[in-house]
């Protein structure tokens, strides 16, 4: 089953659940406030997406800017970078274990 990390309060986030619903998609919804995903989920997910690590991040958030990630993220492309504490912000949402 497809997970959807999402942040009840981000109105993309509250989009994409009413388009799965509206299409009658299996999920389950992870609150990412609450149960950030962990390194080993994302470095799953990024293998699996094919997609540049900088779609994961929230580039225009604030933890992105003061943690310097945009360069972190220049400088290892290989693997996703790890961030301290649950610090959800840094992250896309809403976010899928699924295309």
């Amino acid at each position: 089953m497809m997970k959807v990390f999402a942040y009840r309060k981000c109105s993309t986030c509250m989009k994409a659940l009413k388009w799965l619903e509206v299409h009658n998609v299996e999920f389950e919804e992870r609150a990412i406030k609450e149960e950030n995903p962990t390194y080993e989920e994302l470095k799953e997910w990024y293998t699996m997406s094919g997609l540049p690590l900088k779609k994961f991040f929230n580039t225009s958030g604030m933890i992105y800017k003061q943690m310097n990630l945009k360069r972190q993220i220049k400088n290892d492309r290989r693997r996703p970078v790890k961030t301290p504490g649950n610090r959800r912000n840094a992250r896309k949402t809403p976010i899928s274990n699924r295309r």
